[in-house]
């Protein structure tokens, strides 16, 4: 599952980065993204939560990936920053930089707040959607008194244009919430501008 494989490579105490506090609105205008071939669909209300998911799954994933570009330079005991790419498998990349910051309670880990900041240039996996523009993730991991995993809340605000199988932007805001045993929940909302048409949609799964 693909948010469960984020989160166990995040939850590694320590992994972070360095980044803006500022949330990103209109992030589409940021990164870069060529012409690609596809049928560069119109994102309509009637496909629009398929084009939603598929957003939030690259997201996460481009997430996961970016704990695991640690640049351990000016980095304190309990700070550790991240600066580099994920590679798309297929076009592009995915610039990342932040910090994480792991809160002890003594020898104990009790939690870490993270900010990640993400610009994408002509990124794909799957060959058939691409991705510019930016993200901008920011949220908490909290560990009970055995430094056990007890929950994890991420949200990632920006913009992002795309083209392939569907062609367009989408303003987005997503909260990701992941508990104790697992289980994990999407809420948020979507502008899209897709074939000269505005609109927004609200989504929660």
């Amino acid at each position: 599952m693909l948010l469960m494989a984020c989160i166990a490579i995040f939850f590694v105490p320590g992994c972070s980065k360095n980044a803006s506090d500022s949330i990103t609105t209109g992030g589409s205008s940021e990164g870069s993204l060529a012409d690609h071939e596809g049928a560069n669909e119109v994102v309509t209300a009637s496909n629009v939560n398929t084009v939603t998911r598929e957003i939030n799954a690259m997201a996460l994933d481009v997430f996961s990936r970016a704990t695991r570009t640690p640049s351990f330079k000016a980095a304190t005991n309990i700070t550790t920053n991240l600066n580099g790419d994920v590679a798309g498998d297929t076009s592009g990349k995915a610039s990342v930089i932040g910090t994480a910051v792991t809160k002890m309670t003594g020898i104990l880990t009790t939690g870490v707040d993270y900010t990640i900041v993400s610009v994408f240039y002509d990124f794909s996996d799957d060959g058939e959607m691409y991705f510019g523009g930016s993200l901008t993730y920011k949220g908490s991991v909290k560990y009970n008194s055995k430094s056990q995993f007890e929950s994890n809340t991420i949200t990632y605000k920006g913009g992002l244009k795309f083209n392939g199988a569907y062609s367009g932007t989408e303003d987005i805001t997503t909260t990701v919430k992941v508990d104790s045993s697992g289980n994990y929940s999407f809420e948020g909302t979507a502008t899209v501008t897709s074939g000269g048409e505005t609109f927004t949609q609200s989504f929660k799964y």
